[in-house]
């Protein structure tokens, strides 16, 4: 394989070992300790978009790492800037966790180029050994000791030690008549070989009982039962004796070779799939009971069946000569028929655990939640009025929680209905969260308050001239030629607006840099900081921030349309979104079809309305000719009311719902020179002409 290739393979590799954070927008950190990602609505670590396999954890375990530098990590080494030799030790590791042979990847006699692919390495370092020095020199090695096993020393101490021959067979055991050990003298030694890659040395005489290969990174004994991918219970040890110790009882065993081993042991379980159960046999001292705790905590955490089958050294014990066993190989060695009987218990137990998952699985029936369900009927929430009456009665009370879509042809208030809600809504004393995308968040309080000049010059009897357009509100310029009271009716609407409706009002303003992500963000820090749930509207989903620059614009929508769906599901809260609509829809009767990358917002949404000019419907045996001709001439006579400040009859069709009627048409009258909706037929119907200050340009619609 080229560099490159094995770069890829190793970053597919680690992929597979990512597991989903809760958001659903990232993976759990695989660094060991730490927790990020397994939080309700946690985010743990984020793939870069604009550099794939490029991970940042968002606890601090690292920035903008690729799976070298995290898998180094997990290994408990860093990549150090200049230190070549240093980094292809690293790389050498990396590539062994993956299963990788260095020397079958071109230019591997080049720690240099390794180090290179890391990005972190000076080019003008000079080359190093070649990595497969080591590796022939142990394969040799154990060779010719595995040759002198047969009748040495060794064997005389791995039969007493109640292994029979066949067992240090199967392992290639060995003999060396002398080995330096940490005692700084030389022993004769026990061989056991780990691969091909690493050795344990076990001292056969008084001394220093252990000597681990040097220069290698530490491995597993008999790893390789960790993919057996069959029902067979491996126990877990922590010496290679002890392992073999369980083997030698019909049993499969992994050895630690060190407590130290156990994170080693956790992240290969982290790339490996249809894992068996496992039996924790580690010594029964305080170094192995901390060490259990350990295993088993992170066992549960990955949902993977085990069992404590230290119960097979304790059985060993012998209450009359008042001892207490350590590990596996003294309880073989004390009392080995009833060592082999509880090895075969321990397999049967493990094999009938219920896996944490199945268990958890069992929780998630319709039985576990029935108590929940009977409680939030009996502590029925309150739904949230609209302000409209006949809208309130269609949706059965008001707006609950759920996703709600609305959309219109441009320039037929949309936004301003929205906004009117959202007003409506606040003055009752409820929160609304607004996320503004296209218009600034002055422009909406100026149109809220235009709308309160339009309602309170009625309230006073006062001629619909004294009421003001959003340029009139929003223009000081103009000011100078009001009269006194058309001021006075301006400065009491931006009084009512400032104390009985923007107290409940966040407008929050987007420039192509807000999205889901920072909705839902949003959202959650009003509730814990204001300890209330508010509505939210959305203006408009199609110009949310999209959720993968690399996408389609349909599947930015479709990923907008799920994700908004989820926060009005995990907050219990209404979201008002607005939509646009598909151009050749503009001349129809408004419909679910009509909405721009309908698919999502179609089958995503709870409630779906649409906004039209009253009179867009099918006549019955009416030509297209003759419709066109009809739509157009409404169409135009609408603009003419508009642009005089007069109201407009305008239909809201409930096209979708998903508890409640569906079908229902409610008629407004949409002034919408003044932001304003009414529900009622006389309600402001004949409206003077407007001063010329407050003209406004509404451009014809293009059928």
């Amino acid at each position: 394989m080229t560099r490159e290739q094995t770069k890829q393979t190793i970053y597919d590799k680690f992929r597979q070992t990512l597991k989903p954070d809760k958001s659903g927008k990232g993976y759990i950190c695989p660094i060991s300790g730490c927790t990020s990602g397994t939080g309700s609505h946690g985010t743990g670590i984020t793939e870069n978009p604009k550099q794939p396999n490029h991970f940042t954890c968002w606890a601090g375990c690292f920035k903008n790492a690729d799976a070298f530098e995290i898998t180094a990590k997990q290994l408990g080494m860093n990549f150090e800037s200049g230190n070549s030799r240093h980094n292809f030790e690293v790389i050498k590791a990396v590539y062994n966790q993956y299963g990788i042979d260095i020397t079958s990847v071109d230019g591997s006699e080049c720690p240099q180029r390794h180090a290179n692919d890391a990005k972190h390495i000076n080019t003008t370092q000079k080359q190093s050994a070649p990595y497969n020095a080591s590796e022939t020199k142990y394969g040799a090695y154990v060779k010719i000791a595995s040759q002198r096993f047969k009748g040495s020393p060794a064997e005389i101490y791995i039969n007493n030690r109640g292994i029979s021959s066949a067992v240090a067979e199967r392992f290639n055991l060995g003999y060396s008549e002398k080995e330096y050990f940490p005692d700084k003298e030389k022993h004769p030694a026990l061989i056991i070989p780990i691969g091909t890659n690493f050795l344990v040395k076990r001292n056969i005489e008084e001394g220093a009982r252990f000597s681990n290969s040097k220069g290698s990174a530490s491995s597993l004994f008999n790893s390789n039962q960790l993919t057996n991918q069959q029902d067979i219970p491996v126990f877990i040890t922590e010496s290679v004796v002890d392992a073999l110790s369980i083997i030698e009882a019909g049993g499969e065993a992994v050895g630690l070779n060190s407590t130290s081993n156990v994170d080693l042991l956790v992240k290969m379980l982290d790339t490996l799939e249809n894992l068996p159960p496992f039996i924790l046999c580690l010594d029964t001292d305080k170094a192995g009971d901390k060490a259990t705790e350990k295993l088993s905590d992170a066992l549960k955490e990955r949902n993977l069946r085990f069992i404590d089958g230290r119960f097979i050294i304790k059985n060993c014990d012998s209450p009359e000569e008042n001892t207490k066993l350590k590990d596996a190989n003294e309880a073989l060695v004390k009392n080995r028929k009833v060592f082999i009987e509880s090895v075969a218990i321990a397999k049967r137990e493990a094999l009938n655990i219920l896996p944490a998952e199945l268990e958890e699985y069992e929780q998630q029936n319709a039985a576990s939640y029935f108590k929940s369900f009977a409680s939030s009927i009996e502590n029925k929430k309150e739904v949230i009025c609209t302000g409209f009456n006949d809208l309130d009665n269609a949706f059965d009370g008001g707006l609950y929680s759920g996703l709600y879509f609305i959309g219109a042809i441009s320039s037929l208030g949309k936004t301003t209905f929205c906004l009117q809600i959202a007003d409506q809504v606040a003055s009752q004393k409820q929160d609304v969260l607004i996320f503004s995308l296209e218009m600034a968040r002055d422009e909406l309080m100026a149109k809220s308050v235009s709308r309160l000049t339009f309602i309170n010059s009625k309230k006073q009897n006062l001629s619909s001239k004294n009421a003001k357009s959003v340029r009139g509100i929003s223009d000081g310029r103009r000011w100078q030629n009001y009269s006194q009271t058309e001021k006075e009716l301006i400065h009491n609407s931006m009084n009512e607006y400032q104390t009985q409706i923007a107290p409940n009002i966040w407008i929050f303003e987007g420039v192509g840099n807000v999205g889901v992500k920072e909705v839902r963000e949003k959202v959650s820090r009003h509730i814990s900081l204001k300890g209330r749930k508010p509505l939210v509207v959305i203006d408009y989903v199609q110009i949310l921030a999209p959720f993968d620059i690399r996408a389609t614009d349909k599947q930015n929508t479709d990923k907008a349309v799920l994700e908004l769906k989820r926060i009005s599901r995990d907050f219990d809260i209404p979201v008002l979104c607005v939509s646009s609509l598909n151009r050749e829809s503009y001349s129809e009767p408004i419909s679910m079809r009509a909405f721009k990358e309908s698919g999502a917002i179609e089958y995503g949404s709870d409630v779906l309305l649409g906004l039209q000019y009253s009179g867009m419907d099918y006549d019955d045996g009416e030509t297209e000719k003759a419709r066109f001709k009809r739509i157009r001439s409404l169409i135009k006579d609408y603009e003419q009311l508009a642009a005089k400040g007069k109201g407009i009859d305008i239909q809201l069709k409930v096209l979708k719902n998903r508890n409640g009627k569906k079908g229902t048409s409610i008629n407004f009258i949409f002034y919408p020179m003044f932001n304003y909706f009414s529900e009622t037929e006389n309600d402001f119907k004949e409206v003077d002409e407007p001063t010329p200050f407050d003209d406004i340009d509404y451009s014809p619609i293009e059928l």
